[in-house]
């Protein structure tokens, strides 16, 4: 590296505030006399009491946290802060002394760190350092005396006695490699790599090894946010623990709680979220066919690679095929299924003859190939969103709010066992209620799961008793291929990929491409990262910062929606959409019309309203049949033919005859007869 710390200006300048570009330890003096760092990789920037501002940085390869300051100016010409008498010291490590790498707490000239990599600082100065080697997570207090804050210790080097070698340099203590969690000086972690304070100073995020880890800086419980139990590694999204990366290197943390890492590895860049935020936050009415966005039907679908499977299964507060995302492939890996960008035939399919089984498959294509007629056998999976999940945040009393009038709560299904199903149009969060999963004064979090599968025989099993407040009516066959199951929402952290392109198990995701949208884009292991933690991303001045070091260089990216924003709308936040005038809804895709639409009328376009499918006319009430109405059939509602006497069928072009037709005649028009000669 250039063993530097240089600065960027928010119109692009680069300048050196210290380091010669050659490695070295000068310390403790003006930087414009010759200071020296060794291969610095963290720093953490902090405004102190009296104003000013203080640079933290973790020299690395001289195994010390280094501090900077000076004066700052504005300049006249471009109003710019900038920094003058720049001053380098020794914060702690071993300050006063050859540089040397160990481990020990005390004052600066006694703490000793081995190759410290991370740093954060809070708002009262104290200093959060990754030491890396030592498998610690270290605090520094102002006035520059460490601690251990997590992490575990043994005895360097052991005597025959189990005691401390002699000659061992004191207090002869070595980190404990792990990963466990559990009290702060129980726990272990893998050469953390880097550290982030949130916004609120209630926690410390940590990347550790394959894992994402976090210390509650209030009881010092350490906990594994993201990541599967065993350090495996690899680069899927999910909830919690389903997630897996693969060295994460870096992590920054915004004002909304959100967290970024850098997946050094993959080159990819994941976006960490509490469930809350994730969360729709719906009304008591809202249902699945309210808010599903069925796959492949956005005004633009992700960018997939060669075997047309997208980065990830998550869009935003849909997990798609969230069931079945354990069902691997050799050639596609896990979640293949719920990567893999759907036809756009809705969900459930709107025509019997348009439903697909996503588990048939052919060489040429993995599935959603095959179309099928809808034969009443419902345990096949018909509709390609099968196992889908969205998960809504329901508000309180929506049994109060949906029985006005007189009228009752009510859903349609019930439950069966330890299960519940319910039709795609019932109340998702009355549906919650009417389950027991939701407490009706409370809200919370719901998962919805479509489920494609229902046994044919299920509802004449299920319970459609009224509960809590919530009555039910009962599920005909026709609804058993396409219901909504409801459970209590994972309050697990959801990690998602928002920049990164998407690759094959042997390609190559590395490389170096701006792209819009960010999934597109390509990084060549990206090491750090850094966003503004009193304020969190939007789509012009706060932005996420991307150390991407083998492309030799910084990045930024805007907000990112990982679903389309719809009819111009803007992408201002994390999934957040900013709507134009005329439409609503998350990703503005809900048209406003500023008077209610009449009978059998939809509001399509901003104050534009037209017929339902099936109807046309200017008050939308005459009914259109695809098939031609015969024989004085008049089309009395969509697609059905209300025939003449003495005829029927869909399109009345079957005669009817009083009597039987004996002899093996035919009734060939109403009531007269042909004989058939044999």
């Amino acid at each position: 590296g250039n063993h530097a710390i240089r600065l960027v200006s928010p119109d692009g300048r680069v300048s050196t505030l210290a380091g010669t570009g050659a490695p070295g330890n000068a310390d403790d003096d003006l930087a414009a006399n010759g200071i020296k760092f060794s291969s610095p990789s963290g720093i953490a920037i902090w405004r102190s009491d009296e104003d000013n501002i203080v640079i933290f940085v973790a020299d690395t390869g001289n195994h010390r946290i280094r501090k900077i300051t000076g004066d700052m100016e504005t300049s006249v010409a471009t109003g710019e802060r900038m920094w003058s008498n720049i001053y380098v010291e020794c914060f702690a490590g071993w300050c006063g002394s050859s540089p040397q790498a160990g481990l020990a707490d005390g004052n600066r000239n006694q703490s000793r760190f081995d190759s410290p990599r991370g740093l954060s600082v809070s708002s009262n100065g104290t200093v959060f350092v990754a030491d890396t080697s030592n498998h610690l997570i270290r605090a520094i207090d102002r006035n520059g005396t460490t601690r251990i804050l997590a992490g575990s210790t043994e005895i360097a080097e052991v005597n025959e006695f189990g005691g401390a070698l002699q000659g061992c340099p004191s207090p002869c203590l070595a980190g404990v490699r792990g990963s466990l969690d559990g009290h702060s000086l129980m726990s272990r972690f893998h050469f953390p790599s880097d550290v982030a304070i949130t916004y609120r100073e209630e926690s410390l995020f940590v990347t550790d090894y394959h894992h994402v880890r976090v210390i509650d800086l209030n009881d010092g419980h350490v906990s594994t946010l993201a990541s599967t139990a065993t350090p495996e590694e690899g680069e899927r999204d999910g909830m919690g623990r389903e997630a897996t990366f693969n060295m994460p290197d870096a992590v920054s943390t915004t004002q909304d709680g959100t967290a970024y890492v850098v997946d050094a590895t993959s080159c990819r860049i994941r976006r960490l979220r509490p469930a809350s935020l994730v969360a729709d936050k719906v009304t008591c009415a809202d249902s699945l066919s309210s808010l599903i966005r069925p796959s492949g039907c956005s005004s633009y679908n992700p960018p997939v690679d060669r075997t047309g499977l997208a980065a990830t299964p998550l869009a935003g507060n849909i997990f798609y095929n969230h069931g079945h995302r354990d069902v691997s492939n050799v050639n596609l890996g896990y979640d293949f299924i719920g990567r893999r960008t759907k036809a756009c035939i809705g969900s459930p399919p709107p025509k019997k003859m348009d439903k697909m089984r996503w588990n048939d498959t052919d060489e040429a294509y993995p599935f959603n190939k095959n179309l099928v007629v809808d034969d009443h056998v419902y345990h096949q999976r018909e509709d390609s969103n099968d196992g889908t999940t969205i998960k809504v945040l329901c508000p309180s009393s929506c049994v109060a709010s949906q029985g006005q009038g007189g009228s009752e709560a009510a859903v349609a299904g019930g439950t069966f066992n330890d299960g519940n199903y319910y039709t795609e149009d019932s109340s998702i969060c009355l549906a919650a209620v009417h389950a027991g999963i939701l407490h009706n004064d409370e809200g919370g979090l719901v998962d919805a799961v479509i489920s494609g599968d229902l046994n044919a025989d299920i509802p004449g099993l299920l319970d459609f008793n009224a509960k809590n407040g919530v009555v039910s009516r009962q599920l005909r066959h026709s609804d058993a291929a396409q219901v909504v199951t409801v459970k209590s929402g994972s309050h697990d952290t959801i990690v998602q990929t928002i920049a990164g392109a998407p690759t094959t198990l042997l390609g190559e995701s590395c490389g170096r491409d701006d792209a819009l949208p960010p999934q597109a884009a390509m990084f060549a292991t990206p090491t750090g990262v850094a966003s503004y933690a009193n304020a969190s991303l939007d789509d012009t001045n706060h932005l996420l910062y991307i150390a991407d070091r083998n492309n030799h260089a910084i990045r930024a990216i805007s907000a990112v929606c990982s679903f389309a924003c719809e009819n111009g709308g803007r992408c201002v936040g994390s999934d957040l959409c900013q709507c134009p005038d005329g439409f609503n809804g998350r990703d503005c895709s809900v048209p406003l019309c500023s008077t209610a639409c009449g009978p059998r009328q939809l509001c399509i376009g901003p104050d534009s309203c037209d017929c339902i499918p099936g109807y046309v006319g200017d008050d939308c009430t005459t009914a259109t049949c695809v098939q031609k109405c015969e024989n004085g059939g008049i089309c009395i509602s969509p697609d059905t033919c209300h025939c003449q006497p003495g005829w029927f069928g869909t399109n009345c072009s079957v005669p009817t005859c009083s009597q039987t037709c004996g002899n093996g005649g035919n009734c060939s028009s109403p009531n007269p007869f042909d004989r058939v000669h044999r």
